[in-house]
């Protein structure tokens, strides 16, 4: 991060960084605690590093859900998955006017109503699902 500011610093033009995020890192979710962490992790650096430079850096802190790509393996969108197209240009719709965005309107709307659940609810609903799919996995290679 320092070597990037001192580039930009020389250059003297504005530029911008997306920092990938989740809907997850801005919840606990049990059953997914390393990759919460890890996606919390990128929304605080992204939101310090976005006050911080703000002179010469545009930050956006981009935290998605479920967007239809290779990795999904899912050949649809719908109430929950965007496409990639559409991930794509709402995260770049905000870059420069936002510090943090959850991109797609469905996106913004599903991070508002699980952040609208108790947290314990939201942890026995998430910890359920993880439970089922780690056992459809051990499953899968035994």
């Amino acid at each position: 991060c320092k070597q990037m500011l001192e580039r930009q610093e020389k250059k003297g033009k504005k530029s911008a960084m997306i920092v990938t995020g989740s809907g997850l890192g801005c919840i606990p979710a049990a059953g997914t605690a390393h990759y919460s962490a890890a996606k919390a992790f990128a929304r605080f650096i992204a939101d310090s590093l976005g006050v911080e430079w703000a002179k010469n850096v545009d930050v956006l802190h981009y935290a998605a859900g479920e967007v239809n790509t290779k990795m999904l393996k899912r050949n649809t969108t719908n109430i929950r998955i965007c496409s990639a197209e559409t991930a794509a240009s709402s995260c770049l719709r905000d870059l420069g006017y936002e510090r943090d965005t959850n991109g797609c309107l469905r996106h913004e709307v599903a991070v508002w109503f699980l952040n609208s659940l108790p947290v314990s609810l939201f942890q026995n609903m998430t910890f359920s699902i993880a439970e089922k799919t780690i056992k459809k996995i051990r499953k899968r290679e035994a």
